[in-house]
């Protein structure tokens, strides 16, 4: 994620919704601590969410992905098993976005460890409808 190469305009188009054709080749990328605390995020999650980068920073993935809970994404030094799997699945998850609307998304998690450190990859792709997303049971 690499937050410093951003396009010159994606600080104008965070309040604004992206276009069918953006959101479908749209992935969004968050990095999180062991506990679901945002550390990283890029240009396309501020733009997905439609919340500045410094906003996003700290928060519980939660707040964007309510599905993902607050108990935290690993157990027992791995990826919570349910989520992976969910993920893997191609589950629909529940979006919210800054300003409260809500969108279906599919998600990818992964779980890396570097410096002793876990950190947790989600990526996050607005999908069209729940069909598209196969299963409609992770949307509460």
């Amino acid at each position: 994620m690499e937050s410093a190469k951003r396009s010159p305009d994606s600080a104008a188009r965070i309040g604004q919704a992206p276009s069918v054709r953006e959101r479908a080749a749209m992935f969004a990328a968050l990095a999180l601590d062991r506990f679901g605390r945002i550390v990283d995020c890029s240009a396309e999650a501020e733009t997905m969410f439609r919340s500045p980068r410094d906003e996003l920073l700290g928060r519980h993935v939660s707040a964007l992905i309510p599905r993902l809970g607050n108990d935290g994404v690993i157990r027992d030094g791995q990826l919570d098993p349910q989520i992976h799997f969910l993920c893997h699945c191609g589950a629909p998850f529940q979006a919210r976005r800054q300003d409260g609307e809500h969108f279906v998304s599919a998600l990818s998690v992964s779980h890396l460890r570097t410096d002793g450190r876990d950190v947790i990859r989600v990526m996050i792709r607005e999908v069209d409808d729940v069909r598209e997303g196969r299963n409609s049971w992770c949307l509460d």
